[in-house]
């Protein structure tokens, strides 16, 4: 609970770094994703509100469905632990079959 309340104490501006990753992924390219982010996160910082809010008023909405937004919704977000997972999968599968042969 503790920490749930304090990644919104941000605001959801530590989602900033993967709004970015998910208009890249949309098809914006990297350094315009980069400076919309930016700015949108600039002016959700000075307007003291939710950076997921501002999005939703951006023209970050092209590339952005609903599904997209609460994705990046801190208690949904899950970044990298599906490749992190299969990763050490893999790396278990590989000492098991090492101690096989």
């Amino acid at each position: 609970e503790n920490i749930k309340r304090n990644l919104y104490l941000t605001k959801n501006l530590i989602m900033a770094e993967p709004l970015m990753l998910k208009l890249t992924e949309k098809g914006m390219g990297r350094q315009e994703a980069h400076e919309l982010v930016r700015k949108l996160a600039m002016k959700a910082f000075e307007e003291g509100r939710d950076l997921l809010e501002v999005v939703k008023e951006s023209e970050a909405m092209v590339y952005l469905s609903e599904d997209d937004l609460n994705s990046l919704k801190p208690e949904n977000y899950i970044g990298l632990a599906p490749q992190i997972v299969d990763s050490v999968i893999a790396y278990i599968e590989e000492v098991e079959r090492q101690e096989r042969t």
